[in-house]
């Protein structure tokens, strides 16, 4: 895992995400449900979940500092799947404005509280 300037990277992405860009890994799509039902094509295309791959720095504010994004790298994302551009070929990497994520996926023995520390 490396930082890079303002903006971090996770693994090995091939961008440096600018202002408040996410590039999203996107998990599989599931065609089938645990319950054997094969799921149809429109049904398999949102929402969908990914991990943050790459994160912008976000824009500049009244004292010329990036306040940061409140997607990290390494979060796990909820986005809708007609939204965000295609980076490549089979459709994995997908990059979306902040504001296009509808959520951070949480695990629910984590408590939000940790996450202010972090920061």
């Amino acid at each position: 895992m490396s930082s890079n300037g303002n903006g971090r990277v996770l693994k090995r992405s091939p961008f440096k995400m600018l202002h408040d860009f996410v590039l999203v890994q996107m998990d599989p799509m599931e065609k089938e449900t645990q319950g054997g039902i094969i799921l149809p094509e429109d049904a398999q295309r949102f929402p969908r979940q990914g991990t943050a791959i790459s994160v912008g720095p976000g824009f500049r504010d009244a004292d010329n500092d990036y306040p940061g994004l409140l997607v990290h790298v390494g979060d796990r994302v909820l986005v809708n799947y007609q939204q965000g551009q295609f980076v490549n070929d089979d459709k994995s990497l997908r990059i979306f404005k902040e504001s296009q994520i509808l959520a951070r996926v949480v695990d629910p023995m984590h408590s939000e509280d940790d996450d202010e520390e972090d920061d």
